[in-house]
């Protein structure tokens, strides 16, 4: 998961730019994904001046969807960062250290610090040729086996069925399979792969991989998001609502009444089971509780 994305307060890198930073310091985050949001919003929020600029369309619209960035930029905006978005960086200069940030579109940033976060590309050439790869990383199966006998990869660099995930959970999931499997033991019990994220009062979670042309059904106070494609939960997302995203994991990859998704009356825990109505036919009511950080249990 990602929290804040920078702890100004603890030792090493973080201290550093917000030393740079400072209040009202001039900073320009590259990147409008998770780690360039959660510092966008941590140094905001300690009273730098902070510019984002991605050349997607919206701020976190990768994982969450149009219509959910449009809720993270509002956070953004409301408090102050300045959004550029639909833009690249050209080039960064300086004497020295970084003075000014050249965008794609020839306007000019002055900048006291640039922050970059737009993911990373594992360095893996020194591996050899034998080792089959996938969305540049090493290609593994679900318990981390390789190409090549003994061979075992966890983590970002891991590519999962093709996929490679760089989220906390995903490496402790993958570590603990990785694990098993070279010792002989029963795989642990898994569950499907998700994200945190913490920005300024709000606390984010995903589970899933949503994609144009998803039909979001959502239910509000507290915020909880299904996508649905054919039918069928592919995602779900949760905004403050740490308890309902924990009920609903069981739900990906099925098919459930999106009335019954809609309703926040109805549990989340009967509905998987398929013993609770919507509001209207027998709904119960449910009471709010709202979680954040890791999703709470429940």
């Amino acid at each position: 998961g990602v929290g804040g994305g920078l702890r100004v307060g603890a030792g090493g890198v973080g201290v550093a730019v917000g030393v740079r930073a400072g209040r009202g310091g001039l900073v320009g985050v590259v990147g409008g994904g998770l780690i360039g949001c959660g510092v966008a919003a941590t140094l905001r929020t300690v009273g730098a001046d902070v510019t984002l600029v991605d050349a997607r369309p919206g701020p976190l619209g990768g994982p969450l969807g149009q219509q959910l960035s449009e809720r993270v930029r509002a956070w953004h905006e409301t408090s102050g960062v300045r959004l550029l978005m639909g833009v690249g960086v050209a080039e960064l200069k300086g004497d020295g250290a970084v003075q000014t940030v050249l965008l794609t579109d020839g306007t000019t940033l002055p900048a006291d610090v640039v922050v970059v976060g737009v993911g990373v590309r594992p360095e893996i050439a020194w591996l050899g040729e034998e080792l089959a790869r996938a969305d540049g990383g090493v290609a593994v199966d679900l318990d981390g086996r390789s190409s090549v006998e003994g061979v075992y990869a966890a983590g970002d660099l891991a590519a999962v069925d093709g996929r490679r995930t760089e989220h906390v959970n995903a490496a402790l999931t993958q570590g603990a399979r990785v694990a098993a499997a070279v010792v002989g033991a029963p795989p642990p019990a898994t569950e499907p792969e998700w994200f945190w994220s913490e920005q300024y009062d709000h606390t984010i979670h995903l589970s899933g991989l949503p994609a144009a042309g998803d039909v979001l059904v959502e239910r509000t106070e507290p915020f909880a998001g299904f996508f649905l494609r054919d039918g069928i939960v592919q995602a779900v997302a949760t905004i403050d609502n740490g308890r309902d995203f924990r009920r609903a994991l069981p739900l990906l990859g099925g098919r459930h009444d999106p009335a019954l998704l809609r309703d926040r009356t109805a549990d989340l825990r009967k509905v998987r089971a398929g013993t609770v109505e919507a509001a209207g036919r027998g709904g119960e009511s449910g009471t709010r509780e709202e979680g954040g950080g890791g999703p709470e249990r429940g």
